[in-house]
């Protein structure tokens, strides 16, 4: 793997710039025309260290970049990781200090440089609670790298340097990974701030934003000023259609070119139509029951236990989703560089008798009431409601009465982003977990990263976890910080910190005149290098 290579090489991290590659293709690349990209929900801002979703990261890949990114426009099992606004990298010899020498003569959209200022600017938005355009929220979602650094400060115009407070093994594959990371134009933040990068974006990507209705659609013209490769489109649309009904409809009709989360039960019929097609790629997500630590029941594990054996996971995979996903059989999902192959057991067979059993081990041999908390459209799960409204339905046949509250994908992050709070009797959120970094597991499953600086939104505490992803993340090899990384996911495996049920292989439905491209195992879609096939 890349990563490992990288690690080796007397600590010397350079990465080499090549185009994002692409398959050969048999007809020659066109230029121009509109890309219509069906989305499951609006992204709630336009900056991209605000929005956790799925929907919003596939947006900011065409309009904003990193120092490092992956490369989600080519097929391999996890997408690689290359130079974007970094031209190449240092690591220094004991593991603390990152040197970047930044790309030269890079604007962003508004006409400001790109350079190590700018950076700065950025950076100490995330980190500088001293800085006059500090931003609590960018903070709070940017806290899961930031922690390790002591300090941040350009070298000159075209170099900047982060220094550790220790090592961080992941610290690439983190930065990579994340639309948190990346820039924004300093001009236009101390201009119009968050709210105005709706009408006013400030990246330095492929295309720019012309026209924000929230809710509606977000177009996006081709940016002239591009440093790298320049798109082939015109235009790119990203059509806001929460209802999956309605999504596929606009795939079938011709309105969009590109569905994603489709509704299981589209997938013949999309298949069965000559000028589209489906993928079934995986994505790094698991679909779970995110438990509540906290309270009772369900901080014994012998109720979480209960609660996984009562699910049939059989049912929601070839039943509801008709095979659109994989049973969960860990934390890692499809796509993610930490997912296990030699893992292959699914957490739990249903067994009702020793779920039943186990409740009254823990004092509840007549089940008990909660609440759990979901959202249907936005996760990057299809179906979430249907497959909640069954786990509903396997819980109650142990006694278990579920009230199950579906919640719209903003107002839902709202609620979860805080954690489960005490008083609330919520017994479990839901959720699709995972993104394209092996540190997910240190947001969900390390006290450190309690909300708000991570997402271990129900409170799981395990001092073994927490030990092994600590040296985890003092780990000077990616080989280490991956082997620690699967040790520390058995352990929470087998607490039942997350009931694992399905592992997505995100269907998506595509017009065969697209291009160039295919969806990849990544929680988020770049389509920046797609073409439109002549009617």
């Amino acid at each position: 793997m890349i990563y490992g290579r990288l690690r080796t090489i007397a600590y010397l991290a350079v990465l080499v710039w090549t185009p994002l590659a692409l398959a050969a293709q048999a007809e020659e690349p066109r230029h121009g025309g509109t890309l219509v990209f069906g989305t499951a929900a609006d992204p709630g801002s336009m900056d991209p260290s605000y929005s956790p979703a799925a929907t919003a990261f596939t947006v900011f890949d065409s309009i904003y970049n990193g120092l490092v990114e992956k490369d989600k426009t080519i097929d391999a099992p996890t997408p690689p990781i290359y130079n974007a606004l970094a031209e190449s990298y240092q690591l220094s010899p004991d593991g603390l200090v990152y040197t970047f020498k930044l790309r030269k003569g890079v604007k962003f959209q508004d006409g400001t440089p790109f350079d190590a200022a700018a950076v700065d600017f950025n950076v100490r938005r995330w980190r500088d609670k001293t800085f006059k355009y500090y931003d609590a929220v960018a903070a709070g979602n940017t806290a899961a790298l930031m922690q390790y650094v002591a300090s941040a400060k350009p070298v000159d115009d075209s170099t900047y340097q982060f220094t550790l407070s220790e090592p961080m093994g992941g610290f690439i594959d983190l930065l990579a990974s994340s639309n948190y990371f990346y820039f924004v134009s300093p001009t236009v933040l101390e201009k119009y701030g968050t709210p105005g990068l709706t009408e006013h974006p400030g990246g330095t990507g492929p295309f720019k934003v012309v026209e924000y209705a929230k809710n509606q659609q977000i177009v996006l013209a081709h940016n002239d000023d591009y440093w790298g490769t320049a798109p082939y489109l015109d235009r790119l649309v990203y059509r806001v259609i929460p209802d999956q009904s309605a999504r596929v409809a606009a795939l079938l009709s011709g309105e969009i070119d590109v569905a994603m989360e489709l509704p299981p039960d589209s997938i013949d019929t999309v298949k069965a139509k000559p000028n589209l097609e489906v993928f079934l790629r995986g994505k790094p997500h698991n679909f779970s029951l995110l438990p509540n630590f906290k309270e009772k029941p369900f901080n014994d594990v012998r109720v979480r236990e209960a609660v996984s054996k009562a699910i049939d996971r059989d049912g929601i995979v070839n039943g509801i989703l008709r095979a659109s996903a994989k049973p969960g059989t860990q934390f890692y999902g499809i796509g993610n560089p930490g997912f296990d192959d030699t893992i292959t057991k699914v957490q739990d067979n249903r067994d009702l008798k020793k779920a039943k059993e186990l409740l009254a081990e823990a004092g509840y041999p007549n089940g008990f009431e909660t609440r759990m908390l979901c959202t249907p459209a936005g996760s990057g799960v299809p179906s979430t409601d249907q497959i909640m409204e069954y786990v509903q339905s396997n819980l109650a046949d142990i006694g278990i009465k579920v009230k199950l509250e579906l919640m719209e994908w903003n107002a839902y992050l709202a609620v979860y982003n805080k954690g489960i709070q005490t008083g609330q009797n919520i017994g479990a959120f839901c959720m699709a977990m995972g993104t394209d970094t092996a540190y997910v597991l240190d947001m969900y499953g390390n006290t450190r990263n309690y909300p708000p600086v991570g997402w271990d939104v129900g409170w799981f505490h395990d001092a073994k976890v927490d030990d092994i992803l600590n040296k985890a993340s003092a780990a000077t090899s990616w080989d280490q910080y991956l082997t620690l990384h699967r040790q520390a996911q058995k352990i929470v495996l087998d607490d039942y910190g997350y009931i694992v049920m399905t592992h997505d292989l995100g269907p998506y439905g595509v017009n065969k005149r697209v291009k160039g491209w295919q969806p990849s195992r990544s929680a988020s879609q770049n389509v920046t290098r797609a073409w439109l096939a002549s009617n």
